[in-house]
């Protein structure tokens, strides 16, 4: 129950840092200072709570530990790549015996992002490729499968490059280990450490 608490909690923080500034994303973007670095990367963790009931049943939920970098292309306008990890161990329906899943998600695509003060809301969109391995004594399943992911969120400078970032994302991805279709992906809430250049 704590978990889910927390998850809520996280979840409605992100929202609420995305969006009371929501009312910038209408205005035109003013120049910035030369001071002002507008590439960033980050690592964080992220809770992930997957979409596919039979995946929670033999997994749960858990932290996912997350890497981005950001490139800016054109005014407010990045591209937006992710790598992530998560490694669960769970038991399997009837026997029990031990099962564990391993899914790096790799990802990206484009960013829109409003800058002003060091207020920094955003959102994302693109493709992700899922690269996953379940092993247990039943047998071993792996592979890729291709979907999509999308972000909002919103980044805080704080000092120097450095900066604090909040988040949610969904993924979708479809994949047919075994012939049996499973989606692989589901909802994020993180926060994470950047810094920019």
């Amino acid at each position: 129950m704590i978990k889910y608490l927390n998850m809520i909690r996280m979840i409605l923080l992100v929202i609420l840092l995305s969006f009371s500034v929501s009312g910038l994303l209408c205005q035109e973007e003013k120049a910035e200072p030369t001071k002002i670095r507008n590439n960033y990367f980050k690592v964080g963790a992220n809770y992930f709570s997957p979409s596919e009931q039979s995946f929670k049943d033999l997994y749960g939920e858990g932290i996912m530990i997350s890497g981005e970098i950001n490139i800016k292309l054109w005014r407010f306008i990045d591209l937006w790549l992710i790598g992530n990890y998560y490694s669960k161990k769970g038991n399997l329906p009837f026997s029990k015996e031990e099962t564990q899943m391993t899914l790096i998600p790799l990802g990206g695509g484009i960013k829109l992002r409003i800058q002003k003060n060091g207020i920094n809301p955003y959102i994302g969109f693109g493709p992700v490729v899922y690269v996953y391995k379940e092993k247990n004594p039943i047998g071993l399943a792996d592979g890729t499968g291709i979907g999509i992911i999308g972000e909002i969120g919103c980044y805080f400078r704080i000092a120097g490059g450095f900066l604090i970032d909040a988040s949610i994302n969904y993924s979708y991805c479809e994949v047919k280990p075994q012939k049996i279709k499973a989606d692989l992906g589901g909802i994020q809430a993180g926060i994470g450490l950047g810094y920019s250049f």
